[in-house]
C-alpha cells in the first residue's frame, strides 16, 4: 500500500505552481474589483473574464501540483477526464463570479463561493480520475468530505472579504484560493491511497511528466503576464480617459460660472440703461404737460431730454452689438478678416466713436502714438477699443482719457488709462474676476467690459490686463502678439491732443 505525502512531491513544481496561483489570483483579484464596478453588458463580460481567468488559474495550479507527485508506479493520463477537470473549473468559476456580482451582498458572495469551492473540489477529483496508476486506488471518504469543505468555506470567505472592501479583499482572495487548490491537494491526496500490481496497458514513470509540466508552467506565466500588462495598459488608459473626462467637465463648469458671471453683469448693465431711459422718458413727459404755460423752456427741455435719451439708446445699442461679438469670439464662429491699417488712424476713429456717449461735462481725449502698422481683423480691434473708452466715458468720473498705442518688444500694445475713482477696488476685482491677469486698482471700467474685451482680444490673440495709473486712477492693457505687427522703422510721433473731442454737458 503507497499513501500520499508531501515528501513525494517534486518541490520545484510545487514551487512554480504556488507562484502560478499567486500571480493568477492577483489578476483574478483585480478584475474581480472591476467587474463589481460594471454596468450591464459591461458587468456580464468583465465578470466572463474573471471567472476564466480564476478557472484556469485552478485548473492550471492543480495540473502542476499533480504532475509534482509521484506514486512509485506507472501512471498514465486519461484525456477525456482530464479536459473535463478543466472544464468544470473554468464553468465553475465563472458561474461562482457571476452569481456574486449580481446578487445583493453577502449572499451573493455566499452562494458564489459555495459554487466556487465545490468546482474545485470536483476538478481536483476528476483530474485525479483521469490520473490512472499501475495499481488499485483505495478512496478515504472522511478525507473527502473535508476536503469538500474546507474548499467551500475557504472560496466563500475569499468572495466575501472581497466584495466587502476594494483593496484589502485582494490578500483574501489571493490567500483564500491558493489554499483551495494547493493547501487542500495535500489534503485531499492524503486520503488518496494505491495497491500497486501489473496492469496492461501504456503506463509510464510518472517522472517523464516533469518536462511537460515545466514547459505548460512556462507557457501558463507567459500568457498570465501577458494578459497581466494588457490589464495594466487597459487600466492606465481608463484612470486617463477617467481624468481627461474630469478635466473636460471641470472647464465646461467653469464655463457655465463664467457665462453666469456675464449673463449677471449684462443684466445689470441692461438694466441700468433702461432705467435712464425711462426715467428720462418720465420727465419728458412731465414736461410736455407744462408745455402750454412755458412752451420755450419745455422744448428746450424736451430736446436735451431727447438728446439724453437718444445717447442712452446708442449705448443700448451699442451694448447689444458688442454681446453678439463675444458670443460669437467666446464659440468661435468670428471669422478674422485681417488686413493691414495704421494703429494711429484706428484709435482716432475710436475716440471719435466714444464721444457722443459721454456723460454730462466736459472730458478730454487724447490719442498718443507711434508709427505703428497692424496685421489684425480691425473691425474687431476697433470694437474693443471703443467699449474701453465707452466704459471709461460712462462709468467713471474721468475728465481726461488718454489712448496710447506703443510697440512691444513683442507686438504692440494699446493702454486707456483714466483717472476716474468711482469704483471701488474690491468691486471691480470681484467685477472683473479671476479670468484675466490684473492688479486690483480704481477706475471707471465695469466688469462686463473687461469680460467682452478680454474676448475680442483674445480672439486675435491678444490679452487684457489692469494696472494702476500714475495718476491714481486706471489703465487697461490690450497687448496684441508679434503677428499682428507689420515691422516697420520705429518713429516717434508727438503727442497730439484732439481739442475738437470735448464732451460738453
Amino acid at each position: 500500500m503507497i499513501s500520499t505525502l508531501p515528501g513525494q512531491h517534486d518541490p520545484l513544481l510545487i514551487g512554480l505552481a504556488g507562484l502560478l496561483c499567486l500571480l493568477g489570483f492577483w489578476a483574478t483579484a483585480r478584475l474581480f474589483r472591476r467587474c463589481r464596478y460594471g454596468a450591464g453588458g459591461d458587468a456580464l463580460r468583465w465578470s466572463l473574464l474573471t471567472g476564466l481567468t480564476a478557472g484556469a488559474t485552478f485548473w492550471c495550479g492543480h495540473f502542476l501540483a499533480l504532475m509534482a507527485y509521484s506514486p512509485g508506479v506507472p501512471v498514465r493520463l486519461d484525456p477525456v477526464l482530464t479536459a473535463m477537470s478543466l472544464v468544470v473549473a473554468v464553468l465553475g468559476a465563472c458561474a461562482g463570479v457571476l452569481f456574486a456580482v449580481k446578487l445583493r451582498a453577502p449572499y451573493g458572495a455566499i452562494l458564489g463561493g459555495t459554487i466556487i469551492g465545490l468546482a474545485i473540489a470536483e476538478m481536483h477529483y476528476a483530474g485525479l480520475l483521469g490520473y490512472r496508476v499501475q495499481g488499485v486506488v483505495t478512496w478515504h471518504s472522511g478525507v473527502i468530505a473535508a476536503h469538500v469543505f474546507l474548499a467551500v468555506a475557504l472560496s466563500v470567505l475569499a468572495l466575501v472579504q472581497a466584495s466587502r472592501a476594494e483593496r484589502r479583499g485582494t490578500p483574501w482572495m489571493i490567500g483564500g484560493f491558493t489554499l483551495a487548490v494547493l493547501g487542500l491537494h495535500f489534503v485531499g491526496m492524503s486520503g488518496y491511497s494505491i495497491l500497486p500490481f501489473d496492469m496492461s496497458g501504456d503506463y509510464v514513470d510518472a517522472r517523464s511528466f516533469r518536462t511537460m509540466a515545466l514547459a505548460m508552467a512556462g507557457i501558463a506565466m507567459l500568457i498570465l503576464l501577458g494578459g497581466m500588462l494588457s490589464y495594466g495598459m487597459l487600466d492606465r488608459v481608463g484612470r486617463r480617459n477617467t481624468g481627461t473626462l474630469l478635466d473636460a467637465l471641470e472647464k465646461a463648469e467653469r464655463a457655465n460660472r463664467d457665462k453666469s458671471e456675464f449673463v449677471l453683469l449684462l443684466a445689470q448693465e441692461l438694466r441700468t440703461t433702461l432705467s435712464i431711459v425711462s426715467g428720462y422718458a418720465r420727465l419728458l413727459s412731465s414736461t410736455a404737460g407744462r408745455g402750454m404755460r412755458e412752451p420755450a423752456a419745455s422744448d428746450e427741455r424736451a430736446r436735451a431730454l431727447g438728446e439724453k435719451i437718444g445717447a442712452e439708446a446708442r449705448q443700448l445699442l451699442t451694448l447689444l452689438e458688442e454681446v453678439v461679438a463675444y458670443v460669437g469670439a467666446e464659440a468661435g464662429e468670428t471669422a478674422l478678416s485681417r488686413t493691414s491699417f495704421s494703429v494711429r488712424d484706428m484709435l482716432q476713429e475710436a475716440a471719435g466713436q466714444a464721444c457722443p456717449l459721454g456723460p454730462p461735462g466736459t472730458v478730454t481725449l487724447s490719442v498718443e502714438c507711434e508709427e505703428i502698422t497692424a496685421y489684425a481683423d480691425r473691425a474687431l480691434l476697433l470694437q474693443a477699443v471703443v467699449t474701453l473708452l465707452q466704459g471709461a466715458l460712462l462709468q467713471g468720473e474721468a475728465r481726461r482719457i488718454a489712448i496710447r498705442g506703443r510697440v512691444a518688444k513683442e507686438g504692440f500694445r494699446i493702454e486707456v488709462e483714466d483717472g476716474a475713482t468711482s469704483v471701488s477696488e474690491c468691486e471691480r476685482a470681484r467685477q472683473a474676476g479671476a479670468a484675466q491677469e490684473h492688479q486690483p486698482q480704481g477706475g471707471g471700467q465695469s466688469g462686463l467690459t473687461l469680460v467682452i474685451c478680454r474676448t475680442l482680444a483674445a480672439a486675435q490673440g491678444g490679452h487684457l490686463t489692469l494696472l494702476r495709473g500714475e495718476a491714481g486712477g486706471s489703465v487697461v492693457r490690450l497687448a496684441m502678439p508679434e503677428e499682428a505687427i507689420v515691422r516697420l522703422p520705429a518713429v516717434q510721433v508727438p503727442s497730439s491732443r484732439a481739442p475738437g473731442l470735448r464732451l460738453a454737458g
